[in-house]
């Protein structure tokens, strides 16, 4: 039910401003009709703060653009 995927699990096992950015825009770039963008809380041995140091970018571009935020059910 995805619409944008953010591939974030190809992760650097770093921090990477480069690869943040390349999550922000695969969540946000072409902005689709009502976005479900699929990002992933990794697994063990993953390095996970590059997707953490991207969500708010990424809710603050949809919310600049009226989008309100809801869980898979629409609620």
């Amino acid at each position: 039910m995805w619409s944008r995927d953010t591939r974030d699990w190809e992760t650097p096992l770093y921090l990477s401003s480069s690869f943040q950015r390349s999550i922000v825009s695969r969540a946000t770039s072409p902005v689709p009709y009502h976005p479900n963008v699929l990002m992933h809380d990794g697994s063990p041995g993953n390095y996970r703060q590059n997707t953490v140091n991207s969500v708010q970018r990424i809710i603050t571009f949809y919310k600049d653009r009226g989008y309100a935020f809801t869980n898979p059910a629409g609620r």
